[in-house]
């Protein structure tokens, strides 16, 4: 691979070990992967992203306990990351420790109150912890969706109708269409920063 032997010639060049990491989990090599990504960490160590990712691939290899201190780290550098947090909690999880999952699903949370991820993990947490009636406040649908029949808004023949126009009114707006140049959208939070995305929000 040529990422391979360009960090043989230039073994600090940062931007060659980000790629061959990434690449690597791409093609499946989480191994390879998680060297280039602990190599990466070695070099930019305030770096909270390199962290993060050396994190996913090692919680990809259910290598939990490392993944909790890669998230931890990451997490040291950038506590006001929900997503990393979010991260962290299903680690947690996954070790069983109920109470420290529900305490890092809160602290995302406490970032970004709308954090679905945060509020899913949640309730799996209070689900271990027996606390049925917090759990229910999150995913009770009988108590948050209810169903009616309203009537048919002035100048409509009918509902279809409204909602075929409501519809097209949706698909044409220029603030639903338009893709900001440069951005992406995870988890309610837009970051101009594609290849972080999905680890610090």
């Amino acid at each position: 691979m040529y990422l391979e032997r360009a960090v043989a010639v230039q073994p600090d060049l940062e931007e060659a070990w980000r790629n061959l990491a990434q690449l690597s989990f791409e093609m499946g090599d989480t191994d390879r992967s998680i060297a280039a990504f602990t190599r990466l960490c070695q070099l930019t160590p305030s770096d909270p992203q390199a962290h993060a990712w050396r994190g996913n691939v090692l919680q990809e290899k259910a290598r939990y306990p490392e993944a909790l201190a890669a998230y931890e780290a990451a997490l040291a550098l950038a506590p006001r990351s929900a997503s990393l947090w979010v991260k962290k909690s299903r680690v947690l999880l996954r070790e069983g420790l109920w109470s420290a999952a529900l305490d890092a699903t809160e602290r995302a949370t406490a970032v970004q109150p709308g954090c679905t991820g945060a509020l899913a993990l949640r309730s799996v947490a209070l689900a271990e912890l027996g606390r049925e009636g917090e759990r229910r406040e999150l995913v009770d649908f009988e108590r948050l969706i209810q169903s009616f029949t309203i009537d048919t808004p002035a100048g409509f023949d009918d509902i279809g109708a409204f909602n075929r126009a409501l519809s097209a009114f949706c698909i044409e707006h220029p603030t639903l269409t338009f893709n900001p140049a440069n951005k992406t959208t995870t988890e309610g939070g837009q970051t101009a920063n594609f290849s972080g995305d999905a680890v610090v929000g």
